[in-house]
């Protein structure tokens, strides 16, 4: 019904009212109101009745007309109809739709008229009847402004969530902003020591290459290696700029998994137990995906750190061939009965902004049995000359 046009209901109201009231132009005349309908009772009639299609557009018009109507055809004298209702109706819409000021002054105007005619033509509405339309309209008004601050109360809380919406949007692209740049000042890290080795292995290369050339050849090689790693590293992450805010920012040496021990270490002095396992070859492992994998570790024990309560974590990375698996597991309270779990979310988002350049996987979520589960897969090639 919500998705009908508000006309086509409000001309069925105003036809199922307009229908009995003409109707009842048609019965006897009675000694309390023995005025004949007439060609003015039956345009009364059509006029407040059927402008009721107009209640929801123009709610104080319509008020004006029915009661404009009614009262006219009263004071004519004419039999009962149904203005009374199409007034009701009315008043009702007002009372939703208009602000109190206005249509409180169309609930006294029928206050009013009603007094004047309990006063003057008692045998028209005598005092108990009185009270009766004071009860029926007083109804209705109340029925409509209750209406209208539901309404108020229901668009508030549709913008308050519009806006808490727009805001975690927000958040959510800052902590995306903010861990692309951790992620290239990382990258200018990696990218600096190999730099490095590079220019001191090629100084090498060039005194020995006369004298030795099999170690030539193997500084060349090492050489060959550590500049494809770098430029794998480069063409992942191509896109992330560097913030320059014009500050010297002291940049410490990238971690790797050799790191993960301290890591660890501080994480149980902060009164989480931590197991650690690393499987396989690190040495194969790039800088870049090793300094990946610390971070995510990082992130997710800091999580368990923060959200989980009493609780204790367990670490696993297998350093496969072409492939390092990182799981992160704990048996705490997990993020459900945090308070704010958007804190999370937003951890969760620097997490897969790290695994998405090297086309890996991320899994996050609940354990079976209680806790919390971050499983990370990150591959990488390494490339030979």
């Amino acid at each position: 019904m919500r998705g009908a046009n508000p006309l086509v209901w409000d001309g069925l109201l105003a036809l199922v009212v307009l229908v009995p009231s003409v109707a009842a132009l048609k019965a006897d005349t009675t000694e309390i109101s023995p005025t004949e309908p007439d060609a003015l009772a039956v345009i009364l009639t059509l006029i407040g009745t059927s402008v009721l299609i107009l209640r929801r557009r123009e709610p104080m018009f319509t008020l004006w007309v029915t009661m404009g109507a009614a009262i006219a055809f009263s004071v004519r004298d004419y039999p009962e109809s149904g203005l009374p209702v199409a007034v009701l109706i009315a008043l009702y819409s007002a009372a939703m739709l208009e602000p109190r000021r206005r249509w409180l002054v169309g609930a006294a105007v029928i206050s009013v008229f009603f007094v004047l005619l309990t006063l003057f033509r008692p045998e028209d509405l005598d005092a108990a009847g009185l009270v009766g339309n004071f009860a029926i309209f007083g109804i209705a008004a109340v029925f409509g402004d209750s209406n209208a601050t539901r309404r108020a109360n229901t668009r508030a809380l549709e913008l308050r969530a519009e806006t808490l919406e727009r805001n975690q949007a927000i958040q959510a692209e800052q902590a995306v902003a903010e861990e692309r740049l951790r992620i290239a000042r990382q990258l200018h890290d990696v990218v600096a020591h190999a730099l490095a080795v590079i220019a001191v292995q090629s100084g090498v290369g060039g005194h020995v290459i006369d004298s030795d050339p099999a170690e030539a050849k193997r500084v060349l090689d090492n050489i060959n290696q550590a500049s494809r790693e770098t430029l794998d590293e480069m063409r992942r992450m191509l896109g992330v700029l560097r913030g320059e805010d014009g500050s010297k920012v002291a940049l410490a040496p990238a971690p790797g998994l050799g790191d993960l021990d301290q890591l660890v270490k501080t994480i149980r002095d902060a009164g989480v137990e931590v197991g650690l396992e690393v499987t396989g070859d690190q040495g194969r492992v790039p800088a870049g995906t090793a300094l990946t994998a610390f971070r995510i570790v990082q992130e997710a024990l800091t999580n368990v750190l923060k959200h989980a309560g009493p609780a204790r974590a367990e670490v696993h990375i297998a350093c496969e061939p072409g492939v390092i698996r990182v799981e992160v597991c704990d048996d705490g309270r997990g993020a459900a009965t945090t308070t704010d779990p958007s804190v999370i979310h937003l951890g969760l988002i620097g997490m897969r902004e790290r695994v998405t350049p090297y086309g890996g996987e991320l899994d996050v979520g609940p354990r079976t049995g209680g806790g919390w589960r971050v499983c990370a897969t990150l591959p990488y090639e390494r490339v030979t000359a």
